[in-house]
């Protein structure tokens, strides 16, 4: 499966703050651009899932660059995320996705970015929690395992029979409060053979991508009561 991208404008504080994220563990790879001509190139040829560039720039206008994009019929699904100033200085008919204003801390942006994508708070603290869990592509492959730690976001997976990344799949959590059913996708795996988390055993990572309202309070209900 062809690995997702996202354009960056070359700024230490953006590159550095999503380097840093779990865009990276996720397998995400990170376009750069320091001028126009060079991010309006690389989104018509890499088509990338995520713009995030300044509005205000003498090299990459990222106002001008979203117009371009937006207005193109074959572009105008890539979704832009704006850094402004201010927010009330985002120029009237500015076309983009979301904005952030300057300053920001780098989880602001991270949390902007996955808001756009529509990624669950992946980076939601994360609690201890042994519990079976059924895990598969279909209702008809799911395979049984054990969650390692849990959040509102996602969880980790100890099982041996590891999917690949970007596995869209379905979860069955026997809760002690209840079964939560949802489904998620493979965010990363730690593979026997190239341990990425040595304080984690074998298994997946899972992000939740569409979890009934209803499963998310029985969950939090359920992590609040965890002591820390």
């Amino acid at each position: 499966m062809e690995r997702k991208k996202i354009l960056l404008v070359q700024k230490p504080e953006i590159v550095t703050a999503m380097e840093n994220s779990f865009f990276h563990r996720a397998g995400f790879d990170f376009l750069l651009a320091s001028d126009q001509a060079t991010a309006m190139s690389l989104v018509e040829e890499e088509d990338p899932v995520l713009v995030i560039v300044e509005a205000d720039s003498d090299s990459l206008n990222g106002a001008e660059l979203s117009q371009r994009i937006k207005s193109d019929p074959f572009l105008r699904n890539t979704h832009i995320l704006l850094i402004v100033k201010e927010k009330e200085q985002v120029r009237q008919g500015s076309v983009c996705d979301a904005v952030i204003a300057r300053p920001f801390e780098a989880k602001e942006l991270v949390a902007a970015a996955c808001d756009v994508l529509g990624i669950v708070d992946p980076a939601a603290p994360r609690k201890e929690v042994e519990v079976p869990v059924l895990c598969g592509p279909d209702t008809f492959h799911l395979r049984p395992g054990y969650t390692f730690n849990l959040s509102t976001g996602g969880v980790f997976i100890e099982t041996a029979e590891l999917l690949p990344i970007d596995t869209v799949v379905l979860l069955e959590i026997s809760l002690p409060v209840a079964s939560l059913s949802c489904r998620g996708r493979v965010a990363w795996v730690n593979h026997p053979e190239w341990i990425k988390a040595k304080t984690l055993p074998i298994g997946m990572g899972i992000e939740f991508t569409d979890i009934p309202e209803t499963y998310r309070a029985l969950l939090v209900e359920h992590l609040d009561a965890i002591p820390e």
